[in-house]
């Protein structure tokens, strides 16, 4: 019998090792899929053009002074689809798509630039398969909830995707913000209350 307060160390082939080795397996899996994931460059994110990806061009309103994500931002949208750039000086961008207001071609392009693979109505298992756990979740409206990651192997992304019960995915802000990359990786690592 082992000495009080002395850790008995668990038989490796017991159900609560193998469950806590393939849940620890899952969340190395999980970050290294995020880390690795191959995207494009901050040079040619910067570079992209919201006209370059819509058919309806005359649709497009600048947009200047334009508040989001605790900074001021300038650019272009269409609807509630915005291509944003920092008003300061730097290659700080923000792309924000509306899936439903959106061509499937044009999404596919957009996907196909940014080497992302999503597609309009992913369900949370897709998006969970495509890029693990997420950072952070949130949920401000009861049939919806926000899936935050931080993505990218050398040049990091903010990337929150939004899935509905009914719909799937819907809506998506991919960022270099670094503000915000920041405060994401506090939140995710601060205790959960």
């Amino acid at each position: 019998m082992p000495a009080a307060g002395a850790i008995q160390a668990m038989p490796s082939h017991s159900p609560k090792t193998l469950l806590a080795e393939s849940l620890l397996e899952k969340l190395y899996k999980s970050r290294k899929k995020q880390k690795n994931m191959d995207i494009i460059s901050y040079d040619n994110f910067y570079k992209l053009k919201l006209e370059d990806f819509i058919s309806n061009k005359e649709d497009i309103e600048m947009l200047d002074n334009w508040e989001f994500m605790n900074d001021i931002w300038q650019g272009e949208s269409v609807g509630f689809s915005e291509w944003l750039y920092l008003s300061k000086e730097t290659k700080e961008k923000s792309i924000s798509l509306d899936l439903n207001d959106l061509s499937d071609a044009s999404i596919d392009k957009i996907s196909s630039t940014l080497k992302l693979k999503i597609t309009k109505g992913m369900t949370k298992d897709n998006v969970f398969k495509l890029f693990g756990q997420p950072k952070n979740i949130e949920s401000f409206v009861s049939d919806r909830l926000t899936f935050e990651y931080i993505i990218g192997s050398t040049e990091k992304y903010y990337l929150s995707l939004i899935v509905t019960d009914e719909e799937g995915l819907t809506y998506f802000v991919l960022m270099n913000h670094l503000a915000t990359i920041a405060d994401l990786e506090q939140k995710a690592q601060a205790p959960k209350r």
